[in-house]
């Protein structure tokens, strides 16, 4: 989270403060409205609100283009003939997956974990291998 919606959650924050006097001042028996943490409170959440939601980063121009041959740079003919090379061919795609980890799962949002439930767990059964072993189920001593 950048600092600029830091700084707008903050603002709300203290908006929200000050329209919570505005209604206290205005509940009590004497009626008096404190008109100020009205106009302050709406001032901040207002500006609080468009902190949080302004998108840092915005492109101002089209991104550059990639850079191509140099101008006047003409491509080699193939060779015609000659002795036939074995190995890899050079210039070709790398073979096999990218190096370094694999990328990590997805992580779900909280809404998604209050409505759906938490995630499955992805993990080995327990227990020893083949699925023997323990208690056999409704296991105990027999009625009499």
């Amino acid at each position: 989270m950048s600092l600029k919606n830091r700084v707008g959650n903050f603002l709300i924050l203290g908006g929200l403060i000050a329209l919570l006097i505005f209604v206290a001042t205005a509940i009590t028996p004497p009626g008096d409205l404190d008109v100020w943490a009205f106009l302050i409170g709406a001032a901040l959440v207002g500006l609080g609100v468009r902190f949080r939601l302004d998108k840092r980063g915005r492109p101002t121009a089209a991104p550059p283009r990639p850079a191509g041959p140099p101008p006047g740079a003409q491509p080699r003919p193939a060779p015609k003939g000659g002795a036939k090379r074995s190995g890899p061919v050079r210039g070709g795609a790398p073979a096999g997956p990218p190096p370094g980890p694999p990328p990590r799962p997805a992580r779900r949002g909280p809404l998604a974990t209050i409505f759906k439930g938490p995630a499955a767990q992805k993990t080995a059964p327990k227990g020893p291998p083949g699925g023997g072993g323990g208690k056999p189920p409704g296991g105990g001593k027999p009625r009499k």
